[in-house]
C-alpha cells in the first residue's frame, strides 16, 4: 500500500469514527449537545469535544494529505492509484479493525464482558495472521481475564459479570 493510500485510509477512518462516537453518545444519553450560552455540562460534554476533535483531526489530516498530492502534481495519476490500493489486504484488516472496535464498544452493555472482550481478542488474533487455534483461545482467555481483573479489581469499575 503506498503511503498516499494509507493516510487518506487513516484520515477517512478517523472521521468516520468520530461521526460514530459522536452520534452514539448523543443517542444513548438521551440529552443531544448543545453549545450555546444556556447550555451546561453534561457527562457528554467531553466526549462530544473528543468526537469533534477527532473529526477535526482526521480531516486536517485528510486535507493535508490531498494537499501534498496536490502540490507534487501527482493528484490525477496517484488517484487511480491510491483508489486502487484503497482496497489491499492491510486495508481490509484496518476496516475490519474499525467495525470490529465499532461493534464492540456498541455492544459492551448487552453482551457479557469477558465473552465480548475474548470474542474481540480472538478475531483480532485472526486479522492479524494467527492461525493456531489453541494459542488464539488461550491468549484470548488470559487476556479477557486480564482485562476483566484490572477493571473490576484494580480501577473498581462496576462491569457486567
Amino acid at each position: 500500500m503506498s503511503k498516499y493510500a494509507y493516510e487518506v485510509l487513516v484520515g477517512c477512518a478517523f472521521v468516520a469514527i468520530s461521526i460514530a462516537a459522536y452520534i452514539s453518545i448523543n443517542t444513548t444519553t438521551g440529552t443531544s449537545f448543545s453549545f450555546n450560552e444556556e447550555s451546561s455540562m453534561t457527562s457528554t460534554t467531553f466526549p462530544n469535544f473528543l468526537a469533534i476533535g477527532l473529526g477535526l483531526m482526521g480531516a486536517v489530516y485528510l486535507l493535508g494529505t490531498i494537499r501534498r498530492l496536490y502540490a507534487e502534481g501527482r493528484v490525477g495519476a496517484s488517484f487511480a492509484k491510491l483508489i486502487g490500493n484503497l482496497w489491499s489486504r492491510q486495508a481490509a484488516i484496518t476496516v475490519a479493525l474499525v467495525v470490529l472496535l465499532l461493534a464492540y464498544a456498541n455492544l459492551i452493555r448487552e453482551v457479557n464482558f469477558g465473552v465480548l472482550t475474548f470474542g474481540f481478542l480472538a478475531i483480532g488474533f485472526v486479522l492479524f495472521g494467527e492461525r493456531k487455534p489453541l494459542q488464539i483461545c488461550l491468549v484470548a482467555a488470559i487476556g479477557a481475564a486480564c482485562f476483566y481483573g484490572l477493571f473490576v479489581y484494580v480501577l473498581q469499575l462496576p462491569l457486567n459479570p
